[in-house]
């Protein structure tokens, strides 16, 4: 119950009598009957009615909020602040208990109660269907990572398991106090730099794991020594993207060399908004706008779309049909 306590001698009571007015007739225009019988409004004059002693106050007016039977000031709320029908309709929402207030809340949020817990319900459940799908992103993300990390962890112990092998011959003027020390020089010289057709392009030398026993061969004088050792090698593989340098330019196609590898780029793996202008100097194929143009010496982007595996050299056929591939400026 909404009590609201007057005074003949106060100048607000008559403002406090009309904002209890309008804040009855807005619940009531918007909320249902059957809740608004659970909210009464009552004005009571102090000075024309016997009041008991705990509802008596030295200033008017006073707005309470008591429940359906009250016998003591310490079961009412008070509305502290100015008296206004907003104010009035926020003491309800925030003072009522649980159950009224809650009905209340949606009620004036969305219309009737079943409409308005609906709505809510609605509502939640979206921001509900939303954290489940986060929750499941994250889920699948954190188990692809762990797959990541599991395949790059087999990846980091195959390698750490594994090792290229060279075999050195050493003539035997360099048998002495620093064979090892030529034994290094020789195999730098010899294996970076090379293609092999299991392992790739050596890049460099990283680590000798090990140098065998020297074989003598017979009839030469030479030494045969097994050697272990890691090194950084370059094995393109399809789908990777590099960048490489343009040597040729011509009417098939572009040759490119990325690092060590010579690559083949076709024109019908050039977009088809550039063609071929051997009128250029030098020939290159550009655009209708010549907005860009690819010419001889020009670093671009590309995918390589196959490779071609041989004893001693790697060939690679190229792709600029895909998204961020082209000449890098």
């Amino acid at each position: 119950m909404l009590l609201v306590l007057t005074s003949r001698s106060c100048g607000f009571c008559d403002v406090a009598k009309r904002a209890v007015l309008d804040a009855k007739f807005y619940l009531e225009s918007r909320i249902s009957h059957s809740l608004m019988a659970e909210i009464s409004f009552n004005v009571l004059e102090a000075d024309s009615n016997h009041l008991p002693s705990w509802l008596n106050f030295k200033h008017y007016p006073q707005v309470l909020l008591l429940p359906a039977e009250s016998s003591s000031s310490g079961d009412s709320k008070i509305l502290t602040g100015k008296i206004s029908k907003s104010s009035i309709i926020k003491f309800l929402v925030t003072k009522l208990p649980q159950k009224l207030r809650l009905v209340l809340a949606l009620e004036l949020k969305g219309g009737s109660s079943e409409d308005a817990i609906l709505s809510a319900w609605n509502v939640q459940q979206k921001k509900i269907d939303k954290l489940d799908e986060l929750i499941k992103r994250e889920k699948y993300e954190s188990w692809k990572m762990k797959q990541n990390w599991k395949e790059n962890q087999k990846l980091v112990e195959e390698l750490e398991r594994s090792h290229l092998e060279h075999e050195l011959l050493i003539h035997p003027m360099y048998f002495g106090e620093n064979l090892t020390d030529t034994i290094r020089q020789k195999l730098y010289s010899e294996v970076e730099g090379s293609c092999t057709g299991e392992h790739g392009f050596v890049i460099g030398v990283t680590s000798i794991h090990s140098i065998g026993d020297g074989e003598i061969l017979s009839g030469r004088g030479f030494c045969l020594f097994p050697i272990k050792y890691a090194a950084i090698v370059f094995r393109p593989f399809k789908g990777e993207v590099v960048d490489g340098v343009v040597t040729q330019v011509n009417k098939v196609g572009l040759m490119v060399d990325v690092g060590p590898m010579a690559c083949f780029i076709s024109k019908h793996s050039i977009p088809s908004d550039m063609e071929f202008d051997p009128d250029s100097n030098p020939p290159c194929y550009k655009t209708k706008d010549e907005d860009t143009a690819i010419r001889q010496d020009d670093e671009i982007r590309l995918k390589i779309v196959g490779t071609r595996v041989d004893v001693n050299e790697i060939f690679s056929i190229g792709s600029l049909m895909d998204d961020y591939l082209g000449r890098v400026d």
